[in-house]
């Protein structure tokens, strides 16, 4: 059977710049321009192109009949006339616009212009649970606190919250959960110092996912059903965070210093509007051994880690095994890790001249390649020490 990728890929090499792509969640516009198409109508327009690209009308009709491409054979005055909205199409808010085309990924263009002073964005994410993520965050944002930073840590796992069980604490109101951003309350109010650092100014706030009373169980629900629906209403709970975060406090300093991300896992479409919201680095976890099942041959750690060009984030594998070591694993996953690697370097080079052989070799990229034992990440002092001197790096 044919796909989206390849109608677009097969389309575009035939028909070049006059192909485009917009996406309006959930919809992508495939729009093929050409005034030649004045002299028939719709019928032969599909006809024509299908004929062009060298597909069958059956495998074109197919393609289109799931209802997530809509194909505009236009003129450029129809173009202009009837279909003016598609040109401001939002990319980046759902997996189906970064896995279109190259040329609509690099659409997404800049991160969004912060202040080299402000708060600093990170999103874990894992495409397969059980990879410690929500751990590993609790952990780092706890070492971060130890060192003085003012963190807050956001549940954005809409499906199955953990964070407010891992800090022992509970939403008991609206305004302390993302759920409140989304529509629920004009007030934010994260549960404060669900963590004391060891120096005095060192804190760890927590926004929770939802509240926790189970009167909250139907609003709950159908916030998991507009946020599917409208990508919009958390994009829009991003950039509040953002502006929230940043905003001085008595000592001048930015309320927040990080802000920490637990993203849901797979292509939840939760995720892309809460990164392109606030632009961050990703802090990707894979491992070879199933938990990843190829992952790192497709786009979707792509579209994680070029959201910000200049600092695209890191990798981390989670071992269970405490004896594992670094020149051990490397011995039977260098390749995987090697493409992982490879997947920085990429984004890295994302706004470079294509053609120009830029790419960043993955050796260079080593410290951005992360293996966490088990046992070692829990002992004070070891797992999380490695991270304080990491971050810096994101």
């Amino acid at each position: 059977m044919k796909t989206i990728s390849e109608l677009i890929a097969d389309a575009t090499a035939v028909l070049g710049d006059a192909c485009n792509v917009s996406y309006l969640h959930p919809t992508i516009y495939f729009i093929c321009t050409s005034d030649d198409w004045s002299r028939v109508d719709a019928d032969a327009r599909f006809l024509e192109f299908s004929k062009r690209i060298g597909w069958s009308g059956e495998d074109l009709a197919e393609v289109l009949s799931h209802g997530f491409v809509q194909l505009l054979l236009l003129t450029s005055a129809e173009l202009e006339d009837d279909y003016d909205f598609t040109k401001h199409g939002d990319v980046g808010q759902h997996w189906l616009s970064w896995f279109s085309t190259e040329r609509n990924r690099r659409a997404l263009g800049s991160p969004r212009e912060m202040s080299p002073d402000g708060p600093r964005a990170l999103h874990f994410y894992g495409f397969k649970g059980g990879q410690a993520r929500s751990s590993v965050l609790a952990i780092l944002a706890k070492s971060l606190a130890d060192d003085g930073a003012r963190v807050l840590v956001v549940d954005a796992d809409v499906e199955a919250p953990s964070l407010d069980s891992l800090f022992n604490v509970a939403a008991d109101d609206v305004s302390s959960t993302l759920m409140g951003l989304c529509g629920w309350s004009d007030v934010i109010s994260p549960l404060a110092l669900v963590y004391a650092g060891q120096r005095d100014i060192g804190k760890v706030d927590l926004l929770a996912c939802r509240p926790r009373p189970n009167r909250f169980d139907a609003d709950f629900a159908g916030f998991l059903l507009s946020t599917t629906f409208n990508a919009q209403v958390l994009e829009t709970a991003s950039e509040k965070i953002r502006v929230f975060a940043g905003e001085a406090e008595g000592d001048a300093r930015p309320r927040y210093d990080f802000v920490l991300f637990d993203h849901r896992t797979g292509l939840s479409p939760s995720v892309l509007p809460l990164m392109k919201g606030w632009s961050g680095s990703a802090v990707i976890f894979a491992r070879p051994d199933g938990m990843s099942n190829g992952v790192e041959h497709s786009g979707v750690f792509d579209a994680l880690l070029q959201h910000n060009s200049e600092n695209p984030g890191a990798f981390i594998t989670f071992s269970l095994d405490p004896k594992e070591n670094r020149t051990s694993f490397l011995r039977q996953n260098g390749r995987f890790v090697e493409r992982l690697l490879y997947s920085i370097s990429d984004a890295l080079t994302l706004d470079e001249v294509e053609g120009d052989d830029l790419a960043i070799d993955p050796t260079e990229l080593d410290p951005f390649w992360i293996l966490w034992k088990h046992d070692a990440a829990m002992l004070a002092g070891g797992g999380a020490r490695s991270w304080a001197a990491v971050s810096g790096e994101l």
